[in-house]
């Protein structure tokens, strides 16, 4: 089981105040194998909304959470979804037209999210699987359901800059100078990146980085890792949007040592939930890449938009 905020933290200086104190979003989603959607009759719809509903409060129970008069079902944009209304555990899950599965949580401090995580998480499993058995049954299907691709989204919105043994604030383009040495200037040719920003003669909108790596975390299980950096223009360069996910899916593509492509294990980072919480987000991410990238300088995040 995940451990407590504290332990999980412990000796991270990244972790808390002036660094990563709080998430923007959290975002799970599950696909299963589009071979139909769910434009159903409404009898048909109104059956697969209550099983989903009886699956999500049997985990609230399960969880110890409870608050079941918090829990509502979902219509909008066409999905079949359901509102977990809570001000410190509360989440959205929704069944997509396409058969995609999508767990979100809106910003909150990370000692809030953790303990969420913590308590609710080791059922996800379980409850992509009760979904997918529903669905195959509601929708008759030839074949049972199973996931074919799961991915972990963890976001961040970090603004105003401070080097700790500077007074004046650095801008997001200086950061991401770290990554991304230069740019096409006026004339095409490189330019470093600092130079572009808000005070050089060629004003740059933004500049955005996405880095995916391939990783093997257990025999014959490998996942995709992906770090999207974006650094716009908004309220004076102040500000960097941050995601990081972790992706189960189909590998070998563009391996010339493979002959074959390795098969998915989509339930494996169901299974594993601490994978990609503390495996990826935290060893990697926060006392990793965000160490090195942030270094020497402190900063806040943001649960909402950017103040």
């Amino acid at each position: 089981m995940l451990e407590q905020f504290e332990e999980f933290g412990h000796d991270l200086p990244m972790i808390g105040k002036g660094g990563v104190s709080a998430l923007n979003k959290f975002t799970l989603m599950v696909e299963l194998p589009y071979a139909q959607d769910l434009d159903l009759p409404p009898e048909r719809k109104r059956a697969v909304g209550a099983r989903l509903y009886r699956s999500v409060a049997e985990v609230l129970e399960a969880a110890e959470l409870y608050s079941v008069q918090n829990l509502r079902l979902d219509w909008s944009d066409g999905n079949i979804g359901i509102v977990y209304d809570d001000s410190s555990f509360g989440f959205q899950m929704a069944i997509r037209r396409d058969l995609r599965i999508v767990l979100e949580r809106p910003g909150s401090s990370l000692r809030l999210f953790h303990n969420w995580y913590r308590v609710f998480m080791p059922y996800i499993q379980g409850l992509v699987s009760r979904i997918a058995i529903d669905l195959s049954d509601i929708l008759h299907s030839d074949f049972d359901l199973q996931p074919i691709r799961t991915s972990h989204r963890f976001s961040l919105l970090t603004y105003d800059f401070v080097p700790v043994r500077a007074p004046r604030p650095v801008s997001s383009h200086q950061l991401i100078g770290s990554l991304l040495s230069h740019r096409p200037g006026e004339d095409g040719r490189f330019l470093s990146v600092p130079s572009g920003g808000a005070a050089g003669p060629l004003r740059t909108g933004r500049l955005d980085v996405k880095i995916s790596n391939f990783r093997e975390v257990a025999p014959d299980v490998h996942v995709r890792e992906i770090y999207d950096i974006q650094a716009p223009s908004n309220q004076g360069y102040r500000g960097i949007w941050l995601d990081f996910y972790c992706i189960s899916e189909t590998v070998g593509d563009g391996d010339p040592a493979l002959e074959s492509r390795i098969a998915p294990r989509p339930e494996f980072l169901l299974e594993q939930y601490l994978i990609p919480y503390r495996d990826f987000f935290r060893d990697r991410v926060v006392k990793g890449f965000l160490a090195d990238f942030f270094k020497d300088c402190e900063f806040s995040c943001a649960v909402g938009t950017m103040p």
